[in-house]
């Protein structure tokens, strides 16, 4: 018990947290529960869904960090001391309780259980019965209730998406106007869905009715789709109150963490059509769940249902067979150590690999300037207008946001330097003119969503305002009191880059090798650019993560299959 005692003090340090003592308090006080192994798997649980996972694997020794929890209990124990606790129940047992454990080893926490379970069931409901199995994308996406599309940036998911609709416009026979609507997970990811529609229908020569009836079709966050509630995880619609809709095409769908995407489905009626566009090899969602890469995992086993409810885009019409982008997306998706390799030694005319010491933690002076280079084209602009038509043509990105070489600290830097050339306070911490910003949460009276990018420009009277660019292309004017909580964006997360694409941009990686640097985390950072990379990281670090695939423990593909 000595040992357990100890085992227990863990829960008092990192990566545990104050939820997870809470939990514990929960368990002891509400359901009586005095087995400190029972409890420490309780906390474990809640940690298992902070990193992304939907259960914790009782059969694997936890690891925290540099600490291995020492005496972790055999399936046998487990079985014997969950048996006889009354705060777990096993899986298709009618009683309801705070965990759940499924085939002997995998323990929920039971909301994540029922989200799994839920969106399982409901997409089976959808794909029961395929309709049509062979030949054209888009006839098999409207013959079929449920359907997938998975591809690359520029290998064609929104022309796919437009001839759906537009094909579903055809086909409506309905005395009652369609209902059809577009939606992304972020503000930022809806929006380029807008401008991505509202250029593919252009360029696909809709006659001018047509034409009018897509641009109309309206391009949505989940959250407003759904009906968002202020200061709550749940939503207006949901299954006993659905959404009014006949069809949704959903982007970005790798970005949808498990929780929202069961409330989606939830809030479905039977009749709507559902179309997924995502890229499977980008980083999954912030939150728990892997949804689409488990989606596409499902269908590859045999006699699937979801087989020929899926269509795989391979040829990219971005990028030029020699295109280095390509092909360094391309070794990093699959894994390629050795090609990839190969690339960072050549480089190419698009791709270029500057070394950084593996001891370094400093950001790379290069770095810095090619990021004032963006701030000074932007500030020689003689109009908003124009400086916010370059805002997309140059961004870094890097790794992680905390750290001597992570996203903040080049913010800091970079504003320092500037302010310096401006002949400012080194240190001050106001905005200065052109500086590009990234909204920090979803504001609805002003239509400003979380990861939107803008700009600080000074008015001809002195004044700062934010500027940003509307779905419609419309400059939208705000005083930086009134806006929403926001930050400089000369840098930005890889993960705040999602759904976002750049002309070019420069990518900071760590000279050291670390496991929250993986090939997911390189592919979705290198195919945000559209005609330049410039990557500082060391080879070893770019190798290994490389080599390092995301995986997530969840058993929504099991559930498919």
């Amino acid at each position: 018990m000595k040992k357990l005692g100890e085992e227990l003090a863990l829960l008092s340090e990192p990566p545990f947290v104050s939820i997870d003592r809470m939990l514990v308090k929960y368990l002891e006080d509400e359901w009586g529960e005095r087995n400190r192994w029972v409890l420490i798997a309780a906390a474990l649980c809640n940690l298992a869904v902070r990193e992304g996972h939907t259960f914790l694997d009782l059969g694997q020794v936890p690891h925290l960090g540099s600490t291995t929890i020492r005496s972790w209990p055999a399936i046998d124990e487990w079985k014997h001391m969950l048996g006889g606790c009354t705060a777990v129940r096993e899986e298709g047992t009618e009683n309801c309780t705070p965990l759940v454990l499924v085939n002997k080893t995998k323990l929920y926490l039971d909301k994540y259980y029922q989200y799994e379970s839920r969106l399982a069931d409901r997409i089976k409901s959808l794909c029961s019965e395929p309709d049509l199995t062979e030949g054209d994308v888009v006839e098999r996406a409207v013959a079929n209730r449920f359907f997938v599309i998975t591809g690359g940036p520029g290998t064609g998911k929104t022309t796919i998406a437009l001839r759906y609709l537009d094909r579903l416009l055809d086909r409506w026979t309905e005395k009652r106007p369609p209902r059809f609507a577009a939606v992304a997970p972020t503000g930022k990811a809806a929006a380029r869905l807008a401008e991505s529609m509202s250029s593919g229908v252009r360029r696909l020569s809709f006659d001018s009715e047509r034409e009018k009836a897509l641009l109309s079709i309206p391009n949505l966050t989940i959250h407003r789709l759904l009906g968002a509630l202020p200061n709550r995880s749940t939503f207006r619609h949901h299954k006993g109150g659905p959404i009014r809709y006949d069809a949704l095409v959903v982007d970005e769908s790798s970005m949808i963490d498990l929780p929202l995407m069961s409330k989606l489905l939830d809030a479905l009626p039977t009749s709507c059509r559902l179309l997924f566009l995502g890229d499977k090899d980008q980083l999954t969602s912030v939150d728990v769940g892997s949804v689409l890469g488990d989606i596409l995992a499902a269908s590859l086993q045999p006699d699937s249902p979801l087989s020929p409810l899926v269509e795989r885009l391979q040829k990219t019409y971005r990028f030029s067979e020699d295109s280095g982008i390509y092909a360094a997306c391309q070794a990093a998706r699959v894994g390629d150590v050795g090609t990839f390799q190969n690339i960072l030694e050549k480089g190419l005319d698009d791709f270029s690999f500057i070394e950084t010491p593996i001891e370094s933690s400093k950001i790379p002076t290069e770095a810095l300037r090619l990021g004032y280079g963006q701030w000074e084209s932007l500030y020689q602009c003689s109009t908003v207008d124009d400086a916010l038509a370059k805002l997309n043509r140059f961004v870094t990105l890097i790794a992680t946001r905390k750290g001597p070489e992570g996203s903040e600290a080049f913010n800091r830097k970079l504003a320092s330097h500037i302010r310096e050339r401006l002949k400012m306070d080194p240190m001050g911490t106001d905005p200065v003119s052109a500086s590009p910003i990234i909204v920090l949460e979803n504001d609805y009276e002003l239509e400003l969503y979380n990861g939107d990018l803008g700009l600080v420009w000074q008015a001809d009277d002195g004044s700062l305002a934010a500027y940003f660019v509307a779905a419609n292309g419309a400059t939208r004017r705000f005083r930086l009191s009134e806006m929403p909580s926001f930050e400089p964006a000369h840098a930005l997360t890889i993960h705040k880059s999602q759904g976002s694409e750049f002309d070019e941009i420069s990518c900071i990686f760590p000279g050291k090798s670390n496991r929250q640097i993986t090939r997911e985390l390189v592919y979705t950072a290198f195919s945000r650019a559209k005609k330049r990379v410039t990557v500082f990281s060391s080879t070893k670090t770019l190798t290994d993560a490389v080599a390092n695939q995301a995986a997530r423990a969840t058993r929504l593909a099991v559930l498919l299959a």
